[in-house]
């Protein structure tokens, strides 16, 4: 049954506030620049570059500042600064009409003018106006390179408004400068991963994102306990040859070794341990993972892989040959991210100088969004921690029952 659409809502109040203070302080950094751009030659001593001079001087606008302003009028009628100091004037005096009139005059004089910029950006989002509001946030952020990252994380808690998200995302899609620094602001922690993943959509629905701002969306989704969808992403944006070897376990054959990071295998190993990919003797294709001790005493945990496995039963098999003169066995092991327990799966690796198939069969609840697999050495004490020898994994599949 369709029903009537309620009309959008205005962007919060307090948070346009928040975001338009925000920019007009940042603004007030370079305002001082702006004054005084004539820096070495400011003219005679009662000319408009003094005057200007003077007002950056002063400690806030004054009633006094508009008879300076008109001043440099009478001497310069086309100065954007003065504009913008009357502005800001009559702002104080509750002229809002008088004001906002100076200061598209102010910006229509001087484009560059940030304290201008952010006022009118200010009264555009309190009267609804998303679109014009967005055309001055869009300067100031191309006028301020060094203040990007503040601004939008300042503008992040908007982004629920879906007006906002639109606009945001038309914006984007003409690839300004300043969109190379939108993917940290989406992903910082304080940033709503859902309005973060509803503005992303909104830019992919227009054009294929670039890969900083794709791992962002993967990052998103995430957070969101949507690893299927994440991972999905993920290997759709590889390589064709990488997308062949992409099962539930991404390169279970080591076969694909310049792919790390995301999905991939990710290696972190001590001192004292050697790791590479073995082609003289795999147990299937062309290559295997070799694993290298020397002895030393060393905590390892240092191979795993990030699972985006719905719910379901599953089997994890893998073919091993294990040379490590070691008290306890390795394990690969299977847990749920963020949820502290028992782990899922713990597949123990025996010694054996020749390749073995090992299996074990595990459940993923559904509140199990996504998992890690990985290889570790159990010791507890220094003792059992030295290690000296060889290992080697190839086919690690994981497969539905």
């Amino acid at each position: 049954m369709n029903r009537a659409q309620p009309a959008a809502r205005r962007p919060r109040r307090p948070v346009l506030r928040t975001l338009l203070a925000a920019a007009a302080v940042l603004a007030m950094l370079g305002l001082a620049l702006q004054l005084g751009r004539i820096d070495a030659g400011l003219g005679r001593p009662s000319g408009p570059e003094r005057l200007l001079k003077s007002l950056d001087a002063s400690p806030g606008i004054s009633p006094e500042d508009a008879a300076t302003a008109r001043r440099i009028l009478a001497d310069r009628p086309l100065d954007g600064s003065a504009y913008r100091v009357l502005a800001q004037v009559a702002g104080q005096s509750g002229q809002a009409t008088e004001a906002g009139q100076a200061y598209r005059t102010a910006v229509a004089r001087w484009p560059r003018d940030r304290v201008a910029r952010a006022a009118l950006a200010e009264q555009a989002f309190l009267a609804g106006d998303i679109e014009t509001g967005l055309e001055h946030v869009d300067a100031l952020l191309r006028l301020a390179p060094a203040s990007r990252a503040e601004m939008l994380g300042v503008l992040m808690p908007a982004l629920g408004d879906p007006r906002l998200r639109q606009g945001l995302a038309a914006r984007l899609a003409a690839d300004p400068p300043w969109r190379g620094a939108l993917p940290a602001a989406l992903t910082a922690e304080d940033t709503d991963p859902a309005a973060a993943e509803a503005l992303l959509a909104a830019l992919a629905a227009r054009q294929a994102l670039p890969p900083a701002e794709m791992q962002a969306r993967i990052v998103v989704l995430d957070r969101l306990g949507r690893a299927g969808q994440a991972r999905q992403l993920w290997v759709d944006g590889l390589a064709a040859e990488d997308r062949a070897v992409a099962g539930l376990v991404h390169d279970g054959g080591f076969e694909r070794p310049a792919l790390s990071g995301g999905y991939a295998w990710q290696y972190q190993v001590p001192a004292g341990v050697g790791l590479g990919h073995d082609q003289a003797q795999p147990f299937a294709g062309k290559a295997s993972l070799a694993l290298e001790f020397g002895g030393r005493a060393v905590q390892f945990s240092g191979v795993r892989q990030v699972l985006a496995l719905a719910p379901g039963r599953y089997r994890l098999q893998l073919a091993a040959r294990n040379q490590v003169d070691s008290t306890r066995p390795f394990l690969w092991r299977i847990g749920c991210n963020g949820q502290p327990g028992a782990p899922l799966a713990e597949l123990e690796v025996p010694p054996s100088p020749q390749w073995q198939t090992l299996a074990a069969a595990f459940e993923v609840p559904a509140a199990c969004t996504a998992q890690t697999l990985q290889l570790l050495h159990p010791a507890r004490s220094m003792s059992e921690r030295q290690l000296r020898g060889s290992l080697a994994f190839d086919a690690v599949e994981i497969a539905p029952l």
